[in-house]
């Protein structure tokens, strides 16, 4: 509701470029006391702002493993969302 009153367009949403880190990172899997090694990516995407497409600029890295030879998305900033007034 709030990026369509700012006029952003999410289904406009599209990958423009990525940066792989040079090394892993060991991070945690939410809901869970594993810690694993991760390959970091920074994404550049772009959505359409207004009428004008814009690249979101990359706020945070992106976190992927592989698991039984396949790589898997880490989202170590979930366990945010369990938090007492999340989002407010």
């Amino acid at each position: 509701m709030l990026a369509k009153a700012m006029g952003i367009d999410f289904t406009s949403l599209r990958f423009v470029s990525s940066r792989v880190a040079p090394r892993q990172n060991r991070v945690k899997v939410s809901g869970t006391h594993l810690r694993v090694l991760a390959t970091v990516v920074w994404m550049t995407l772009s959505v359409v702002e207004g009428g004008k497409r814009t690249n979101l600029p990359p706020n945070s890295p992106n976190y992927f493993a592989r698991v039984d030879g396949k790589w898997r998305y880490i989202d170590d900033q979930i366990g945010n969302f369990l938090k007492p007034n999340c989002g407010s």
